[in-house]
């Protein structure tokens, strides 16, 4: 059953994401100069880190939440950040790459939430048996031998 909540929401990811990126990639091409190049390079490290926390997904790594919740709350403030450059004009395109955003934003905090330590079998102590070391032979049996190279006989 794990296995098929990972498979929906690794396509529930995915579909979002695309949506996301898409949207920002049409909204980013809209300027020229610097700006884009900032904006693509930006969409490039979202798409490279939303690949990671995916594959983490999909492995059943709980980190993978994580960086999908921080680069979805970077992929709005983002978006944000266009539309106050943009500014009165708001596109449709824009407006749904917010909505499904936050949508993404909201499913990643749920699912952060929900795979925390409750998942996590509590550890028993174990009981542990005290052991002694065996003693070492009395120091007086033994004659103190010289000290560094020994003689040769002759």
């Amino acid at each position: 059953m794990g296995e098929q909540k990972s498979g929906i929401s690794f396509l529930l990811y995915d579909i979002l994401f695309l949506v996301v990126f898409i949207g920002l990639i049409t909204t980013v091409f809209q300027f020229s100069g610097l700006f884009l190049i900032a904006q693509v390079v930006l969409s490039a490290v979202f798409i490279a880190f939303s690949f990671l926390g995916l594959v983490a997904i999909t492995n059943n790594l709980r980190w993978g939440y994580t960086i999908l919740f921080i680069t979805m709350a970077l992929v709005l403030l983002d978006t944000l950040w266009l539309y106050a450059r943009i500014g009165r004009r708001m596109d449709i395109i824009l407006f749904l790459t917010l909505i499904v955003g936050a949508i993404g934003f909201i499913v990643a905090l749920a699912n952060m939430r929900k795979a925390g330590p409750e998942e996590i079998p509590a550890v028993e102590p174990v009981d542990v048996e005290k052991v002694e070391a065996p003693k070492a032979p009395l120091a007086a049996a033994k004659k103190p031998g010289r000290r560094g190279r020994p003689r040769k006989k002759k």
